[in-house]
């Protein structure tokens, strides 16, 4: 079991200038056991504080956040992370990046490169785990980063834009990957996106956050596993009108799901 619980969180910075900016702004939200929420919401909304937050990379300024009821106090490798920025080392080959978390872990030499082969073979990678990260495509380069934080098993995985650098047809294969992963091992997702397709696609509920406040929370209710074509069906398309005018993004809507 992974429940995250957030219960009246706030987040305030102080600017450089002295000015205080309050990030996140009383936010309540569970996300039960194995379930796969993804968190959309314009830049600047607080998306990536909130998920900061959860990964006990900071400390909320107000409120409690915890797992299975355990108030987080800081970074664990039960919430593993994956950026939008490459988190794999250019000194280390594909194997040793995958196997460097179970190797601070403590775990034996020859049972990590067991456990990173296997997730390298999960991701299509069996065959380049001795390759350098200058040698892989950004692609390539994210499914280690996958086959990373998978073989570290968390139960809560945080992934903040991981796929919004790369191309259209690889970001769907590492959605495909990505569900395939999760529905095997089953951890508790928090997925922060701007693209609401990409969420659509992925996530059991969406969650948007405006000026640091969670404005919606609707439940996803399409069939897996969803296709680009499943997003054209009336329920997918009340979904996406209703996200994107959350996003301001109303006048793409006013003449329905053409002009989506």
């Amino acid at each position: 079991m992974a429940e995250v619980e957030l219960r009246n969180v706030r987040q305030i910075f102080r600017r450089s200038g002295g000015a205080l900016v309050e990030a996140v702004t009383d936010v309540n939200l569970v996300i039960r056991s194995h379930e796969f929420v993804c968190l959309i919401g314009p830049s600047g909304c607080g998306k990536t504080t909130l998920l900061q937050l959860v990964a006990g990379l900071m400390t909320a300024s107000q409120g409690r956040i915890s797992v299975d009821g355990a108030t987080i106090a800081g970074p664990s490798p039960e919430r593993g992370l994956v950026f939008q920025r490459d988190s794999v080392f250019p000194w280390m080959r594909a194997i040793d990046n995958v196997s460097y978390g179970l190797k601070c872990r403590g775990v034996e030499k020859a049972k990590r490169i067991e456990i990173a082969r296997q997730y390298l073979r999960q991701v299509g990678l069996g065959d380049v785990e001795h390759s350098w990260p200058r040698e892989l495509s950004g692609g390539m380069l994210k499914r280690v980063a996958v086959a990373t934080v998978f073989a570290n098993s968390p139960r809560v995985l945080l992934m903040d834009e991981p796929f919004a650098a790369l191309d259209y047809v690889t970001k769907l294969q590492l959605h495909q990957l990505l569900l395939t992963l999760w529905e095997q091992y089953r951890p508790t997702v928090l997925f922060v996106t701007h693209d609401v397709d990409e969420a659509m696609l992925l996530a059991d509920r969406i969650v948007v956050m405006k000026e640091g406040r969670v404005v919606d929370d609707r439940k996803i209710n399409l069939a897996r596993r969803r296709t680009v074509e499943s997003l054209a069906l009336p329920d997918a398309v009340a979904h996406k009108e209703a996200l994107l005018r959350h996003l301001g993004l109303g006048d793409l809507v006013q003449d329905g799901a053409a002009r989506l």
